[in-house]
């Protein structure tokens, strides 16, 4: 009875001390459903990127405009230009052993324009943003395989638009 007691007591701590500091779970994405129209305007070059802006976006109810000229049948759309986005490779540290350590970088200009619209009755966000949004990993490499280096920093460079695809949903939350 003792042990089940101090049982509850340590996971009612936990508990608090999590509420405490401000965590909590994660839910579905809360964008507002006026966003759309939207016209996502970006390099082809991030086709992972776009792709996955477009999935998280349809998914919040979002309509978005695929084309690659800006549209003129559709009489007002917001804008979410992404450009430039930038790579970057740094070099940390050189051993005189055969590693190297590296920081890849992602940076992306986001811009955010509303839409212009003649009805003010409609409630749509009405804020430009303008951010940069930048996600980077470390990465130490062995100097000796050049070729398998560069495999694995497309790769990385891969799953960072990714990252920087949740990034860019995250600070969409935040246009009223």
């Amino acid at each position: 009875m003792l042990l089940s007691l101090r049982l509850f007591f340590l996971f009612l701590a936990i508990i608090l001390i999590s509420a405490a500091c401000g965590f909590k779970l994660r839910g579905q994405l809360q964008l507002n459903q006026n966003l759309g129209p939207l016209y996502l305007q970006m390099d082809p070059e991030w086709n992972i990127l776009q792709r996955c802006l477009g999935r998280q976006l349809k998914k919040s109810g979002i309509a978005l405009i695929e084309n690659t000229v800006v549209p003129i049948s559709v009489p007002s759309f917001h804008q979410l230009i992404l450009d430039p986005i930038t790579k970057t490779r740094t070099q940390i540290s050189d051993n005189q052993i055969s590693a190297q350590e590296y920081q890849l970088a992602l940076v992306a200009v986001m811009q955010f324009i509303p839409a212009q619209r003649d009805d003010a009755a409609q409630s749509t966000p009405n804020t430009s943003l303008a951010k940069n949004i930048r996600v980077s990993h470390r990465v130490i490499q062995d100097s000796n395989q050049v070729n398998a280096g560069v495999a694995e920093e497309n790769r990385i460079y891969d799953a960072m638009q990714l990252d920087l695809c949740s990034q860019i949903i995250y600070q969409l939350q935040f246009l009223n």
